[in-house]
């Protein structure tokens, strides 16, 4: 257990390097100004949160929304990427028999997936919060909008529903790219594979009233409103959908030398 736990901490120190940290706080505090610049501050914290993490709706009818969504999926998306591919091509040969078995290599590698999202988005929420508090005190304009979809969406989601559908659906976009490293053998190729997939199914689910069976829609929050699905229902999506593919995953790493699966980016 000690080594799993160091291990998860080399980890986290090599994924949160003091540059990653400026950037996403950098990123997420635009993100509150862009949207405070587009709507105003006449929300309050808890309600500025859903108007971010709103999300499109579809691609051609919602680009500033698309814009956003992809501002914050994407580079958690990169992170997680790059550390697989570390793991697999530079440290895997020293890393497994330190950890005794690939099992235990790749449990530390999914552990650590859980916690950079949960670090990720937890702490975009918190700069989020803190800098709209600071915005606010130092704003003296208040814009009075009325978007009645938006009302209704943050009458629906809580602060902490939102933190859970972003990290538990982040998870899940991770894993299913992990899933294509594993089986192209390629960080790139797996990498623009699922971000054609993420908004094929966002254009999919927004004309084919398919949202609620499709991965990256779990996490939008649009979607939950305009196909009626429920926090509960996204749960438990989750939960089977990465039970699956961590089954797949698995299967992939033990059945496979860690050579072989190297030879890609």
């Amino acid at each position: 257990m000690r080594k799993f736990i160091n291990m998860l901490k080399l980890n986290l120190c090599s994924i949160f390097s003091p540059k990653v940290i400026i950037l996403c706080i950098a990123m997420f505090a635009s993100m509150l100004f862009m949207t405070t610049g587009m709507y105003g501050s006449a929300f309050n914290s808890s309600s500025i949160l859903n108007i971010i993490f709103v999300g499109p709706r579809d691609l051609a009818e919602d680009i500033g929304q698309v814009f956003m969504y992809l501002f914050y999926q994407v580079p958690i998306l990169v992170m997680m990427g790059n550390f697989l591919y570390k793991q697999i091509n530079e440290q895997s040969t020293y890393l497994i028999p330190k950890m005794e078995s690939k099992k235990k290599w790749y449990l530390c590698v999914i552990t650590t997936n859980l916690i950079t999202n949960l670090l990720y988005y937890g702490v975009g929420v918190g700069i989020i919060v803190l800098c709209d508090k600071l915005y606010l005190l130092c704003s003296s304009s208040q814009k009075v909008i009325a978007v009645d979809i938006m009302k209704s969406i943050i009458d629906t989601y809580s602060f902490v529903s939102i933190l859970i559908l972003l990290v538990a659906t982040s998870f899940l976009l991770t894993l299913i790219q992990n899933t294509l490293t594993l089986v192209f053998k390629d960080s790139n190729i797996a990498f623009i594979t699922n971000m054609v997939l993420i908004l094929f199914f966002i254009e999919l689910g927004a004309h084919n009233k398919l949202d609620k069976f499709l991965p990256p829609s779990q996490g939008i929050l649009i979607k939950h409103y305009t196909s009626n699905f429920s926090i509960l229902w996204s749960i438990v999506y989750i939960v089977i959908f990465s039970c699956i593919l961590l089954f797949i995953n698995f299967r992939i790493v033990m059945k496979n030398d860690l050579l072989i699966l190297s030879k890609g980016r």
